[in-house]
């Protein structure tokens, strides 16, 4: 793989169509599970003809869906699971990347707002965001696509646009804080199989768009 080649899989655990949640709250686990099979509550009598039989039991109360992965989608992904957490390709590796973005970008580039974290919080990195002046965060996104870099926008269009959120454009005046992120939001590529000669290029690619505008850079 070259240095342009910066391309990787964007998911933490690449499993296939699945996904996992995991809590220790009781109430937000029933939720997820009632969403996830079509609306339907889960029995948890200790007749199971209770559970079968009781209105009480299996009862739906919303609409849901069927969102059930295959046996082969579960296998891979405890597979995956064990593999993340304790691998050298886990979370921390997608920390190393991040740290060194916003260690460099600081430095070189006041001017791009890097990912915060506080000292009570773990970031897993899924996608690594920065916010740049709205009249270049296009410009800058398609200066790096042009060096083969995966870069992305999440997200370009704000939620409330969507025509299943809203019956008119007043959502515009309720939502000004994500419609002034949505243009300043761009994804630098981060996944765990980045080389550090990869993460320099995408920073030298930053710095070479910013020098570019000359007065944009540090003396």
């Amino acid at each position: 793989m070259s240095k342009a080649d910066v391309f990787g899989n964007r998911k933490h655990l690449p499993s296939g169509p699945v996904g996992i949640v995991a809590t220790d709250n009781e109430e937000l686990a029933d939720t997820f599970h009632k969403y996830s099979h079509q609306g339907e509550g889960k029995s948890y009598h200790p007749d199971p003809l209770q559970n079968y039989i009781s209105p009480a039991c299996a009862d739906f109360d919303r609409f849901g869906f069927m969102c059930g992965p295959s046996e082969h989608h579960c296998a891979i992904a405890r597979v995956q699971l064990k593999r993340f957490i304790a691998g050298p390709l886990g979370p921390e590796k997608r920390r190393r990347n991040a740290s060194y973005y916003t260690e460099v970008l600081n430095e070189q580039l006041p001017d791009v707002r890097t990912p915060i974290e506080k000292d009570w919080a773990y970031h897993t990195y899924l996608r690594y965001i920065i916010r740049v002046m709205p009249e270049h965060r296009d410009e800058l996104f398609t200066h790096l696509r042009k060096r083969n870099i995966e870069a992305f926008i999440h997200y370009a269009r704000p939620l409330p646009s969507y025509r299943i959120c809203h019956q008119d454009n007043s959502w515009k005046d309720r939502f000004p804080v994500t419609c002034k992120l949505a243009k300043e939001v761009l994804t630098l590529p981060s996944w765990s199989t980045l080389t550090r000669k990869q993460l320099e290029y995408v920073v030298e690619s930053i710095v070479e768009f910013y020098r570019s505008k000359r007065n944009l850079l540090p003396a």
